[in-house]
């Protein structure tokens, strides 16, 4: 995402109209549906963020120091 300044970007009537709205604020504007980037890779069903969490560090977890020091655990 980048800023640009409205007034480069857009005819004078529309900025006009535009400021009638919101004047002076930062205003984000989405991109079309069709013009969309891809995005990551799906959840499966069901699964969500803690559910994924709590696998990893439990399979972290059960490995050995070298495991841990590697996903970045360090215990002094």
């Amino acid at each position: 995402m980048s800023y640009k300044k409205a007034a480069h970007v857009l005819p004078q009537e529309l900025l006009a109209k535009v400021q009638e709205y919101i004047d002076g604020e930062f205003l984000y504007i989405p991109r079309a549906s069709d013009n969309k980037k891809a995005g990551g890779k799906p959840r499966p069903p069901g699964g969500n963020c803690r559910t994924e969490m709590r696998v990893f560090m439990q399979n972290t977890l059960r490995g050995s120091p070298w495991n841990l020091w590697q996903a970045g655990i360090f215990c002094l």
